[in-house]
């Protein structure tokens, strides 16, 4: 007879296989609106914005992808080349379910790398000029930008410094910003942008110390 312990930890792992699986469906088309508020909660909370997420809207026409107060966010979630977070979700979810224990779920650690913040800006400016050749500089200087940013194995380093070049500010984004948890950067405003994101132009924040309520869509979370 198995142990009252490992009974436990096989209820637990069920409950990881379960949390995985709905991880899955929320990365399939008819959730995107949801996973862009969640990015857009997750940016403000570390920002230090205090809000509602009935405050987070998604209109009915894109552009923009989420209207929050004056705000009116394109978001854009950017990846390593080549990856799948749905692809990765499913394999995570798969690999939970055949577990019995948590010693089947145990992975290979690998030390994250720093990554610096001119980087980020060089990746950040490369991926939105993509999205200014599809909607035109008229268009974009009536929208903030909003990158989310999730790189495996590669984390910010926020001591690190960086100038905002011209590039970006000739994209002609109303403003320009990103989250890369745990960190919310305003990069760039333009005297139209939202007060809340020109008054804390060029800061890092890291407003949120807890990443369990990051991404929710629950009223009262911090």
């Amino acid at each position: 007879m198995a142990s009252f312990g490992r009974i436990v930890e096989r209820g637990y792992v069920r409950r990881l296989a379960a949390e995985a699986h709905d991880t899955v469906d929320m990365f399939s088309s008819h959730r995107m609106g949801e996973r862009e508020r969640r990015a857009a909660a997750a940016f403000l909370r570390c920002l230090g914005v205090d809000f509602s997420p009935d405050e987070l809207v998604t209109p009915e026409g894109d552009p923009p992808d989420i209207i929050f107060r004056d705000a009116r966010f394109e978001l854009m979630i950017m990846l390593d080349d080549g990856r799948k977070m749905h692809a990765d979700w499913k394999e995570k979810a798969n690999q939970r379910s055949a577990a019995h224990f948590l010693d089947n779920l145990i992975e290979s650690y690998h030390p994250s790398v720093p990554i610096p913040l001119g980087d980020v800006v060089s990746v950040v400016i490369a991926r939105l000029g993509k999205k200014v050749s599809h909607y035109g500089s008229i268009t974009c200087s009536q929208l903030d930008a909003l990158v989310y940013i999730n790189f495996l194995g590669r984390h910010l380093y926020p001591l690190s410094e960086a100038h905002v070049p011209r590039e970006l500010q000739a994209q002609g984004w109303r403003s320009v910003s990103f989250f890369f948890a745990p960190y919310s950067h305003v990069l760039s405003v333009t005297p139209d942008a939202p007060t809340f994101l020109r008054r804390i132009e060029g800061r890092m924040r890291q407003e949120c110390q807890n990443p369990d309520v990051w991404f929710s869509l629950r009223s009262g979370a911090i």
